[in-house]
């Protein structure tokens, strides 16, 4: 007896949950918080690869990301490096995409946070560090 009362409890609790679920998701977003990344970014029966452009300043720096691969490029390069198309994978909250291109290996990761380019008035949604041979770049990302 006590079984069936613990499975109609364990039953009951998360239909209670979904419901909260539900409620919580139709609630207007709130533009002045960062967008928050989820595995929907990166997975499902037919994923699609989020576009993001990363840059910085001091060096001036920016990574493209979408279908085709990634697309390093400074003021002194302007063509830019490009590494080969990769998925990213979610760690914690944030989107990280390791590529291989003729510069060697890159590594780019977007997390959810306000970011000041501090050249500009614009806050952005994410922010950004790229690993590219032993340089590390930091700065700030959107979704394309």
């Amino acid at each position: 007896m006590k079984r069936h009362l613990r499975w109609i409890v364990g039953v009951a609790l998360m239909a209670c949950a979904g419901e909260t679920e539900r409620h919580a998701d139709s609630a207007a977003p709130d533009s002045t918080k960062p967008d928050v990344i989820t595995e929907a970014d990166t997975t499902g029966p037919e994923p699609v690869e989020p576009a993001f452009r990363l840059l910085g300043t001091e060096p001036f720096w920016n990574l493209q990301i979408d279908s085709v691969g990634l697309r390093f490029r400074t003021p002194e390069d302007t063509a830019g490096q490009v590494f080969g198309a990769t998925r990213a994978v979610l760690v914690g909250d944030s989107l990280r995409w390791n590529s291989v291109g003729d510069a060697g290996m890159i590594e780019a990761v977007v997390a959810p946070e306000q970011c000041s380019d501090g050249m500009s008035d614009k806050t952005w949604p994410y922010r950004a560090r790229v690993v590219l041979g032993k340089t590390t770049y930091t700065g700030c990302a959107e979704k394309q």
